[in-house]
């Protein structure tokens, strides 16, 4: 599973960092991206790379995060 999560990080890092770039040059507002870019993609790559010596502290980050995200798409999913 570990190595999924850091496959999944690069990508987001990749797609992300691809779309944060393209967004800033159009003078667009790439806010999501950059979130994605230097917070969600180097905590799943550094969890996927330490595997099980990647501290607790992270694990309640990323569960953090998802908690988040689900509020924040609820969010928008009813108002």
């Amino acid at each position: 599973m570990y190595n999924v999560i850091l496959g999944v990080g690069i990508l987001i890092l990749l797609y992300h960092g691809y779309k944060g770039f393209s967004k800033i040059v159009k003078g667009k507002n790439a806010w999501v991206n950059l979130f994605h870019v230097l917070i969600v993609a180097p905590l799943l790559i550094y969890t996927g790379y330490e595997k099980q010596n990647t501290p607790r502290y992270c694990y309640e980050f990323i569960f953090m995060l998802a908690f988040a995200a689900i509020g924040y798409h609820a969010y928008y999913m009813f108002f």
